[in-house]
C-alpha cells in the first residue's frame, strides 16, 4: 500500500468569537468565545467542507434557550 499524501492544513486564530443556531420554535444556543485556535483541512476546504483536527478554546460561555411547547401544539 502507498503511503498517503501529508494533508495541507492551516491554523485559524480567532478572537472575541461568537457561534449561534436558532432552531424552529424560538429554542437557540450561542457559544461566546474569547480565544480560539482551530487547525483545519485546506484540501477539505477546497471541496467546499470544514475539517478540523484540533480546536483549543479559552474563555467558552454557552447560552441555550429552549421553549416547552403549548399544551395541544405538536412536537417536531
Amino acid at each position: 500500500m502507498a503511503p498517503r499524501a501529508p494533508r495541507a492544513r492551516g491554523r485559524v486564530h480567532l478572537r472575541d468569537f461568537s457561534l449561534s443556531r436558532q432552531e424552529p420554535h424560538d429554542a437557540s444556543w450561542r457559544l461566546d468565545i474569547d480565544r480560539v485556535w482551530v487547525d483545519v483541512s485546506l484540501t477539505a476546504l477546497l471541496l467546499r467542507r470544514f475539517e478540523t483536527v484540533s480546536v483549543d478554546v479559552r474563555g467558552l460561555r454557552a447560552h441555550i434557550h429552549t421553549v416547552t411547547p403549548k399544551t395541544g401544539e405538536p412536537v417536531e
